[in-house]
């Protein structure tokens, strides 16, 4: 059975499959991709828990740009390496957002299935045996859980304003279904990363060893 750090990531999914049944226009929105190409690649090159939820924060970020019509064209440098901003409907941007939220959900929690955090974030004494790649993608990556975890969460912080602000500027029950499900969403993230203690800056780390 999978472990789940997100304990909650059922409720969460649920509104979808109602939102599914009852608006087609969210139904369309499923069948496009959610992150660019560009995005994608950057997603698959990054590793390390940390450094992949990062990408996928910049990524909403960039649809919360977008949907907020705020100002911002990203740099030669930038665009080269994220792609143009991404495009789409008020309802496709919001269902692009609740997906990359779960996707984030989704990763951290493989992880945890691994069994590569220490049981006592996980609450749990099951060892599994690991086979060579498993263990070599924990090694990587267990470090860095606590960074994604609170990286995650401080992000989600940020984006419940947002959300708020859209709900009282929208009719349409697609989207407010969408947001509804993305702040439950960010809710569960912040929750959860309560389980989790900080990082240590690197500049903490360094007064310590003196």
């Amino acid at each position: 059975m999978k472990t789940s750090f997100f304990r909650f990531t059922v409720f969460f999914l649920a509104p979808f499959f109602i939102l599914t049944l009852f608006f087609p226009g969210v139904s369309k929105a499923q069948s496009r991709d959610y992150l660019t190409d560009e995005e994608i690649e950057l997603v698959r090159n990054s590793q390390e828990i940390d450094k992949r939820i990062d990408v996928l924060i910049k990524a909403i970020d960039r649809r919360m740009a977008v949907l907020t019509n705020q100002n911002w064209q990203p740099s030669k440098k930038e665009a080269d390496k994220w792609g143009e901003l991404p495009s789409g409907s008020k309802s496709e941007l919001l269902w692009d957002i609740s997906r990359i939220l779960q996707k984030a959900i989704d990763d951290i929690d493989d992880l945890v299935s691994r069994q590569g955090i220490d049981d006592k974030v996980l609450g749990s004494d099951r060892k599994d045996e690991l086979d060579d790649e498993t263990s070599r993608i924990i090694k990587t990556n267990k470090k860095n859980f606590a960074a994604a975890v609170h990286n995650l969460a401080d992000a989600s912080q940020r984006y419940l304003p947002t959300f708020e602000n859209l709900l009282k500027t929208t009719t349409d029950k697609k989207e407010q279904g969408l947001i509804y499900g993305a702040t439950e969403s960010c809710n569960m993230i912040i929750e959860a990363s309560a389980k989790v203690d900080k990082p240590e800056s690197d500049k903490k780390k360094k007064n310590k060893g003196n």
